[in-house]
């Protein structure tokens, strides 16, 4: 795969979905984007369209667990995608 880097950068709009409960030990969001990802995995660069789906769940005031999908459009000479999932432990200063 002469020439390509291996990476993968996305261009976003996002609509975030929060709750607000009365206890604030716990919170829930949702996110939806929909952009552009710029895809230099396989030969030359491509740029595609794609979408993401996130949730994220603070079970403390400062910690929480996030979860992304992230899919594209098929892409290079076997079709293959750019879809990844991501799983992120956060801590809050």
């Amino acid at each position: 795969l002469r020439g390509s880097r291996g990476t993968i950068t996305s261009l976003l709009v996002n609509q975030v979905f929060s709750s607000s409960p009365d206890d604030e030990t716990y919170r829930f969001q949702l996110r939806l984007g929909v952009g552009l990802y710029a895809v230099d995995a396989i030969g030359a660069s491509k740029n595609l369209i794609g979408a993401r789906v996130g949730a994220t769940f603070g079970f403390d005031p400062a910690f929480s667990i996030e979860v992304n999908y992230d899919f594209t459009d098929r892409f290079g000479p076997a079709g293959v995608r750019a879809n990844g999932l991501s799983v992120m432990l956060g801590y809050q200063f």
